[in-house]
C-alpha cells in the first residue's frame, strides 16, 4: 500500500455498490475467472449470498473500494466464492480481515464449515488459506479450464451433532 494511511471499514455490500464491486473483479481477475456484472448484481440482492466490501478512506479523500469477498450460503455451510484485494491494499492484512468476517458470518449462521476452491497451481494462495485454518479435502479436475484443477479446502467451525446425540 502507498504511504498514505487509510481507515478500512468492511460492510455488507448493497445494490448501489455494484460498480465498485465490478471494478475489483475487473482489476483482480482475468477474463475467464471474473464474475459477470449480472452475477454480481444478483449476489448483492440475493438472500443466499453475502458480498462483503472493504472500503478505504484516507483523510480528505473520497472512499475507495479496497477488496471484496463473496459468500454463498448453503444449508449446513458457507462457501467463499470469491476473494479479491485491490493491488494497492495487498500485504496489510486486508484479505485476512475479510476471511475473518466470513468466518464470523458463517458462525452466526451456525454453519458446520466454511469451504472454497483454489487453483491447484497457486501454492502461495493454498498455503495462505492453510495459515487461516483451512485444510485440503479434495480436488476438482479441470475446474477452471482443461488441465487447471481446483483444490477443495474447508475450515471446520463446529462439530456436527451425531444422530445418536440428537435422539437423546
Amino acid at each position: 500500500m502507498s504511504g498514505v494511511a487509510h481507515r478500512i471499514t468492511i460492510s455488507v455490500g448493497q445494490p448501489a455498490d455494484l460498480e465498485a464491486v465490478a471494478s475489483v473483479e475487473r482489476r483482480c481477475f482475468v477474463e475467464g475467472r471474473r464474475s459477470s456484472v449480472r452475477a454480481l448484481r444478483y449476489g448483492l440482492r440475493s438472500p443466499t449470498q453475502t458480498v462483503l466490501v472493504a472500503w478505504a478512506k484516507a483523510f480528505g479523500a473520497p472512499r475507495q473500494v479496497a477488496g471484496v469477498l463473496v459468500l454463498h450460503r448453503r444449508p449446513q455451510s458457507m462457501r467463499i466464492y470469491s476473494l479479491a484485494v485491490m493491488p494497492a491494499f495487498r500485504g496489510d492484512g486486508l484479505g485476512s480481515r475479510l476471511v475473518q468476517k466470513a468466518v464470523d458470518s458463517a458462525r452466526r449462521q451456525k454453519s458446520l464449515y466454511l469451504s472454497l476452491e483454489a487453483d491447484r497451481r497457486n501454492k502461495r494462495l493454498i498455503n495462505w488459506y492453510v495459515a487461516h485454518g483451512f485444510e485440503i479435502v479434495g480436488y476438482r479436475p479441470d475446474y477452471y479450464s482443461e488441465g487447471r484443477d481446483a483444490v477443495l479446502m474447508r475450515r471446520m467451525l463446529r462439530r456436527p451433532v451425531s444422530s445418536a446425540k440428537r435422539r437423546g
